[in-house]
C-alpha cells in the first residue's frame, strides 16, 4: 500500500518502503531507492577475493589510478 502511494508523487515515485515505524498518531517510513549495477562474472583463480580485490584489479585493467 505504501509503495503504490510512493509511486504517485514525482519525487518518491522510484522508491520502495524500507522499513516502517507505527506510532500512536504518526508513520515513519524509511525509504531505500534500489539501483542496478551492471557487472560481469569474474574468475579469481580458485583464490578467495574480497570486494576490495576485485575493485583493485578493474582499476588497473582499466588503467585507472
Amino acid at each position: 500500500m505504501v509503495d503504490e502511494l510512493l509511486e504517485r508523487n514525482q519525487r518518491t515515485a522510484d522508491a520502495k518502503a524500507a522499513e516502517m515505524y507505527l506510532g500512536k498518531d504518526v508513520l515513519v517510513v524509511r525509504l531505500a531507492r534500489p539501483c542496478v549495477i551492471e557487472a560481469q562474472w569474474e574468475d579469481v583463480d580458485g583464490r578467495t577475493a574480497d570486494i576490495f580485490d576485485l575493485m583493485n584489479e578493474h582499476k588497473k585493467e582499466s588503467g585507472r589510478p
